[in-house]
C-alpha cells in the first residue's frame, strides 16, 4: 500500500523555501526603486504647494508648479548622470505624468476662447498662475517636437536615450516655442563642451589636424591628406557628459 502524503504540509513547507531563495541584492533594489519612484510622484504634491508660496511674491514662471517640477527633474538628471552616465525612468516619467496633470488642469480652468487663442500663439501661463500651465495643446506639441528633434541626435550618436525622455519633459513643461530654444541652446552648450574637453585632453593640434583631414576627405580623391585610423578614432571618442 502506498502511504497517505498530506501535500498542505508540503505546500507549507515549499513557501518559505521559495521566499527564501529570493537574492536579498534584488529585493533591496525592488524596494529601493519603489521608493524612487514614490518620492518621484509625491515631491512635487509635498513640496511644491510651499515652493510656489515662498515664490508668490516673485510672480516668475519658476515659481509656479509647472517650474518646480522642471528644476526638480533637471538637477535629479544632473545628480544622476554625473554619479552613474544614467538618467532614471522614475524621473522622467513621473516628471511627464505631472505635466500632464498640471497642463489638463490649467486647461480646464481656463475658459475655452483662451485656450483656443494659445493653440495659435506663443506660449504662456493658462489658468491659474500657480500650476504654471501652458495649456494641454501646447503641453503635448511640445513634447512631440522636443522628442523628434533629439531622438535624431539619439539615432545619430548611438548613446542613452535618457536625453531624449528628458527633453520630451521640457518640452511638455514649456510649450513648442521655449522647448525648441531650451534644447537647442543645450545641443550649443553641449558643442562647446565638447570642444573645450577635447581641446584639454588631446591637445589643439591634435583636434584641429583631425579636424582638417575628415573636412577635406569631403572632396574625394582629390585631397591628399585623408584621415587616419588615429584621426577618426579621436573624433569618434565618446564625450562624458551630464544634461
Amino acid at each position: 500500500m502506498i502511504p497517505f502524503q498530506n501535500n498542505t504540509a508540503n505546500r507549507s513547507v515549499a513557501s518559505p523555501t521559495l521566499t527564501a531563495g529570493i537574492n536579498p541584492t534584488a529585493r533591496y533594489l525592488m524596494t529601493t526603486k519603489q521608493t524612487y519612484w514614490a518620492a518621484a510622484f509625491a515631491l512635487p504634491l509635498v513640496v511644491g504647494p510651499l515652493w510656489c508660496v515662498a515664490w508668490q511674491s516673485q510672480e516668475h514662471w519658476l515659481g509656479t508648479l509647472a517650474g518646480f517640477v522642471l528644476l526638480a527633474v533637471l538637477s535629479t538628471s544632473a545628480v544622476t548622470d554625473v554619479r552613474g552616465h544614467r538618467i532614471y525612468n522614475w524621473a522622467t516619467y513621473s516628471a511627464f505624468l505631472w505635466a500632464l496633470a498640471i497642463n489638463i488642469a490649467a486647461t480646464s480652468m481656463s475658459s475655452s476662447e483662451n485656450a483656443l487663442n494659445q493653440a495659435y500663439n506663443r506660449a504662456t501661463v493658462v489658468g491659474p498662475q500657480m500650476l504654471g500651465g501652458v495649456g494641454i495643446g501646447e503641453c503635448l506639441a511640445g513634447a512631440a517636437l522636443c522628442f523628434l528633434i533629439t531622438l535624431v541626435g539619439y539615432n545619430l550618436s548611438g548613446r542613452g536615450a535618457g536625453d531624449v525622455k528628458l527633453a520630451t519633459v521640457i518640452g511638455a513643461l514649456l510649450g513648442i516655442q521655449h522647448g525648441i530654444f531650451a534644447v537647442a541652446y543645450s545641443y550649443i552648450v553641449a558643442a562647446v563642451a565638447i570642444i573645450v574637453w577635447s581641446t584639454w585632453v588631446n591637445g589643439p593640434m591634435a583636434i584641429l589636424k583631425a579636424a582638417l583631414r575628415s573636412v577635406g576627405s569631403l572632396f574625394g580623391p582629390l585631397w591628399p591628406f585623408p584621415p587616419s585610423t588615429t584621426d577618426t578614432a579621436l573624433l569618434l571618442r565618446p564625450i562624458p557628459l551630464g544634461p
